[in-house]
């Protein structure tokens, strides 16, 4: 079961996930971006913290799910080592971008 969400991305794909698990009463812990004010805008709507430093994020979380830009996946993953569930939301991408994640990743 799915208790605590982060998010990695504040775009229109993290919004929309982090409203709709926020909604089925999901805590969204933290949500990351590399602009503060972007991370702070979207957590203030899911009552989650806002970080920008990739060294604060939360890795003991359910599922982490990766909501950048395509070509910004591999330099995301290869920062995240966890036993947590990690995902990316690109249908155009290769699972293999999370390969270094861990073992659990979709």
């Amino acid at each position: 079961m799915i208790r605590a969400v982060s998010f990695v991305g504040s775009g229109n794909v993290a919004t929309q996930f982090a409203k709709a698990f926020r909604e089925k009463d999901v805590l969204i812990q933290q949500i990351f971006s590399r602009d503060i004010n972007h991370a702070k805008e979207l957590s203030s709507q899911v009552n989650a913290s806002a970080i920008s430093d990739f060294s604060e994020l939360n890795l003991s979380v359910d599922l982490i799910i990766i909501a950048v830009n395509d070509d910004a996946i591999d330099e995301v993953a290869k920062q995240i080592k966890t036993s947590s569930v990690v995902i990316h939301m690109s249908g155009a991408s290769s699972l293999s971008k999370l390969e270094n994640c861990g073992e659990n990743t979709g």
